[in-house]
């Protein structure tokens, strides 16, 4: 965002009636955002998405305007493409920006899942002890548990500001988009609430959880070995043969770039579809601790 609520309050307050319409159609960024504990509201959200991807926009149209009038193109193809140029990059920040908040959501909820399994089994070791569940909650929010430490510590912060603890642990479980962290603390609501025993509800939790991580990196293990194939055939494979085939049918075609820049284009193309692979494969790489 270039743009703050602050310094264009008046005109994201033009642009409500039509951020209301359009938030309509788009439910889960206001979910996103309070998970992401972002104070903004969805519409106050969708105004400063426009007007940020606006200014990109606007920029891109003058660097490509001045870049090809200075190189004396039309005046009527300079703008036009300019326009289009200007229109592309509006469109894809707001794309952008609309779809932000539910991937720090989604980010948070795997860092949560990190190390969930390890502040439930804190929780229950506190319990097993004797300890009730709101010092549980407090041993936990004052360890290094990542996010799950940080959630909990909100949650501590509000009891000692006056708000039942059911209440505080109601609002975290709807709020969080991690379906196991939601559990368990509708697990701790029901059982402050009911009196009931917690004990063998977190056993049963962990137990499933460990099963779901051990899944999840199975699954990547396999997924792993087709992805070290295609990055084989695009490292080694495709260039090797592209640049044989070269050498063998260069001499008996006329091309209009030479040998030596179709050798480097194709080590180039290589190397940035390496880059990407390894992206990808980092990125579905499963956030877990057993």
């Amino acid at each position: 965002m270039l743009l703050s609520a602050k310094r264009s309050r008046f005109v994201v307050e033009k642009l409500r009636g039509f951020t209301k319409s359009l938030a309509h159609f788009l439910p889960g960024l206001r979910l996103s955002l309070i998970e992401i504990d972002n104070d903004s509201d969805a519409d106050e959200y969708i105004a400063l998405s426009i007007l940020s991807a606006l200014i990109y926009g606007i920029l891109l149209f003058i660097l490509i305007f001045g870049l090809l009038f200075s190189l004396g193109e039309v005046i009527d193809r300079v703008i036009f493409l300019a326009l289009m140029a200007g229109f592309v990059v509006f469109a894809l920040f707001f794309f952008l920006f609309l779809i932000y908040p539910s991937i720090l959501a989604g980010k948070k909820a795997e860092q949560i899942e990190r190390d969930l399994i390890f502040a439930l089994k804190d929780i229950l070791l506190e319990i097993n002890s004797g300890s009730t569940i709101y010092s549980a909650l407090i041993e936990v929010a004052n360890s290094e548990y990542g996010m799950v430490s940080k959630e909990i510590e909100n949650v501590v912060r509000k009891v000692d500001t006056g708000t039942p603890l059911e209440d505080a642990l109601e609002k975290l479980a709807l709020k969080t988009t991690s379906e196991n962290f939601k559990n368990a603390i509708w697990q701790l609501v029901n059982t402050l609430r009911a009196g009931s025993d917690i004990e063998d509800a977190l056993r049963e939790l962990i137990r499933n959880m460990n099963i779901d991580h051990r899944a999840k990196i199975r699954n990547y293990a396999q997924e792993l070995n087709v992805m070290v194939l295609i990055y084989l055939l695009f490292a080694v494979v495709i260039p090797t043969i592209a640049i044989t085939m070269l050498i063998i049918i260069g001499p008996f075609i006329s091309m209009s770039l030479g040998l030596d820049i179709i050798f480097y284009l194709i080590l180039s193309v290589s190397f940035v579809i390496q880059i990407m692979l390894i992206e990808f494969m980092k990125s579905r790489r499963p956030v877990v601790n057993l």
